[in-house]
């Protein structure tokens, strides 16, 4: 960008930023993400600013590249969360059947993954799993997989419902730990 379109971007664009920001903030009802909102189209405008034509609506043509991205935005992340909810749910029957015979699928699985059929998510959740002891192991699988209430754990295991909240923190947190690494080299944010 030259200087000369440098100064017509500030002297165009810079006093919409207050009103832009509120129209993201309506977009997005969350502070954070109307920041991100807004980030991203300043930066979107100050790229195609040359596009931009003197003397139009510029507040216009700001919501304009807003919404596009919004909206753009927005459909990609109903794409991520139907392919999650695919893969999550393929994921959930795997670990099952892996945690019902832990040692022979985990033993299997390294033998397919060295002769390269398959590796996925539910591997590494499988191993993970298989690291925890039985009894947090259990609780993880009946909450989280076959999403039993507190109560019917409870029930189940013959055990408190506290003791069942307390294992099922502490197994959250012993599987954190342990896929820490795999999530940050996916680009996950592990804090």
């Amino acid at each position: 960008m030259t200087d000369r379109t440098c100064d017509r971007f500030e002297l165009n664009v810079m006093p919409h930023m207050q009103a832009m920001y509120g129209i993201a903030l309506k977009y997005t009802h969350n502070e954070q993400e109307a920041q991100d909102l807004l980030q991203e189209t300043m930066v979107k405008a100050c790229r195609c600013f040359d596009s931009f034509e003197e003397g139009t609506n510029c507040r216009a043509w700001l919501v304009r590249i807003m919404t596009n991205t919004f909206i753009n935005e927005y459909r990609r992340h109903r794409r991520e969360l139907n392919i999650l909810d695919v893969v999550t749910d393929e994921a959930a029957d795997y670990v099952k059947s892996v945690v019902n015979t832990p040692d022979k699928s985990l033993e299997q699985n390294e033998v397919n993954l060295q002769k390269g059929f398959f590796y996925s998510v539910s591997d590494e959740l499988a191993r993970a799993l298989n690291a925890i002891s039985g009894e947090f192991k259990s609780i993880i699988v009946m909450a989280d997989l076959e999403e039993l209430s507190y109560r019917e754990i409870s029930e189940k295991l013959q055990i408190p419902i506290g003791t069942v909240m307390s294992r099922l923190f502490r197994a959250r947190q012993m599987l954190k730990k342990l896929l820490s690494e795999y999530a940050g080299d996916l680009g996950y944010c592990t804090e």
